[in-house]
């Protein structure tokens, strides 16, 4: 596969660390904001705090990528 067709290829790798931190920071604020609800909700909530939380930095990601993409080509 080339190097312009692999996502966020033109980063380095600290940049890659961004949907982890992310997901990390989401799933912390969803377990706080459950912290006093009942099992169910403790039990659902973070996870999917996580998986949104990583999924918005990839997006993060993609807009870096494409924005440091353009600024190369100038």
């Amino acid at each position: 596969m080339p190097r312009e067709e692999r996502y966020a290829s033109n980063l380095a790798w600290y940049y890659h660390l961004i949907p982890l931190l992310t997901g990390i920071l989401a799933l912390s604020a969803g377990d706080y904001l459950v912290s006093d609800s009942d099992p169910l909700l403790r039990t659902i909530f973070p996870p999917f705090c996580l998986i949104v939380g990583g999924w918005i930095g990839l997006v993060l990601l993609g807009i870096i990528a494409s924005y440091q993409l353009e600024q190369g080509q100038k």
